[in-house]
């Protein structure tokens, strides 16, 4: 989710998930060839220690210029909190493992490129909506088949 979306208090968080992103694409072209499937999970927040690492602003003079930064903090944890609380939630790591053991059993050039798992954010949207921009580019630039390995 942190890989597709920005979100205010995470700029350095949704950076390097932006910056795996990118390389977990690049490698899937580079070794697609090879017979190489490279796949990127997408998970979304889980019940997890995440928020409890989060770390408090030590500069009270410079956070109160970010009020608005601390209380969407709040209220997304907050809101974490009570899904994680939700049995009906999926916020359950396992899924996490279960997506991969599905694609590990997938035959080689058949997995996506991109797996949501959890609550998504509108992540699937994002990847459904830029997913023919991404293939038209591929194939603009003459190597489709370089999308991961062939079947």
């Amino acid at each position: 989710m942190a890989g597709r979306g920005a979100y205010p208090g995470f700029s350095v968080y949704n950076a390097s998930k932006w910056g795996l992103e990118g390389l977990s694409e690049a490698m899937r072209y580079e070794l697609g060839p090879m017979g190489i499937d490279v796949v990127i999970v997408e998970p979304g927040p889980f019940s997890t220690n995440f928020t409890k690492n989060v770390v408090p602003p030590k500069n009270e003079s410079i956070a109160s210029a970010y009020t608005h930064v601390g209380e969407f903090l709040q209220g997304i944890t907050s809101n974490f909190a009570g899904m994680f609380e939700d049995e009906n939630a999926p916020t359950d790591p396992m899924l996490v493992v279960q997506a991969f053991e599905n694609l590990i059993e997938q035959p080689n050039g058949s997995r996506p490129m991109r797996t949501v798992v959890g609550v998504d954010f509108g992540s699937n949207a994002f990847n459904d909506a830029t997913e023919p921009f991404r293939k038209g580019g591929l194939d603009a630039m003459g190597i489709a088949e370089w999308d991961g390995p062939q079947e």
